[in-house]
Parts: structure tokens; sequence; C-alpha cells
């Protein structure tokens, strides 16, 4: 889906690097143009934004999580739908790997590592699921390992609630 490189998306997102694929669409590297500044936009597949309940729950979960704001959570800015059907959502660019890199990279990981990741994963579920959300898709390419620039510490970032369930509270 590289062919949307260069394609300005809800008036202010320039898309300028295809990054990869998901199970709803691409993910693409963009520029805000308003707030000048490099950010993340997944961009439904078209045979999905065909879908009506698969764009109801694209735009209910993707304001759902944007709402939460819990930083292992990966931050959604904005949700739109374009005159041609395109659907995307604009979330923050994370430099980093996923935790399915680190290990293929490094191999079993130390026990301080390992306590360290899992309790920011727990943070970030626990979270959600205050919020009636449940991640339904927790695997290590959904695990996000990148570095907070105020502090210098590794952060873990929960992504992809593409098949996420929100709970109605009833």
């Amino acid at each position: 889906m590289s062919y949307l490189e260069g394609q300005i998306l809800g008036h202010t997102y320039k898309l300028t690097r295809f990054l990869g694929e998901c199970g709803m669409g691409a993910i693409y590297e963009a520029y805000q143009l308003s707030d000048q500044r490099k950010v993340a936009v997944k961009v439904m597949h078209t045979e999905m934004s065909c879908v009506p309940d698969a764009v109801s729950r694209f735009f209910r979960e993707s304001k759902t999580v944007g709402q939460i704001g819990h930083p292992n959570l990966v931050q959604v800015y904005n949700v739109g739908k374009e005159e041609d059907d395109t659907i995307f959502q604009a979330m923050e660019l994370l430099e980093g790997e996923t935790l399915r890199e680190r290990l293929a990279k490094e191999g079993r990981l130390s026990l301080n590592q390992t306590v360290a990741i899992a309790l920011q994963i727990l943070d970030g579920l626990c979270a959600t699921h205050r919020e009636g959300v449940v991640h339904r898709d927790l695997k290590s390419e959904n695990v996000l390992l990148t570095t907070d620039a105020a502090t210098g510490q590794e952060i873990v970032k929960l992504s992809d609630f593409g098949v996420a369930k929100i709970q109605d509270g009833s």
C-alpha cells in the first residue's frame, strides 16, 4: 500500500513513508502539518472500510483508546474519514522495536528485564480494563519498546487495538 505516500489525510497528515501492515490496515509515517511533527497514521484496508460494523468498531475503539491516555498505550490523536471513504487513525510515532524483535535479537531476557516489561504491560492492560476495553490481540508484535525522552528509561507501549472489545457496561 505504499502508493499512498505523499497523500494528505484529514487536511493535515501527509503520508511520507510506509512502515508496515496490521490486521486492520497499513501504517505510515506521516507529517502533521498543523502541529509540525511526525506521527504514525493507520489507514484502514479498503475491503474493511466497506464493512459498516468494522468501520463503526474502528471509530469507537480509536476514540476510546485515545481518551484513556495512559503512558503504556500508544496515544491516539485523531480518527477520520475522507470523502473517498479512506478511513485513518493518527497516533504517536514511536522509535524502538517490538518485543518480538527484542526477543529475536537477544533471546532470553533477564529476570529484571522480564519483570519490568511485564509490569508495564499489566499497567496498560489495567488502564484499558478499567475503561471496559479488552485488547484481545496481545502478542509480542503489539508490545512496543521505546525510550521515554524525558527520563531516558525504557517504556512499553501497547498497540493495535483493532480487534479490541468494548464492554458496554450492562
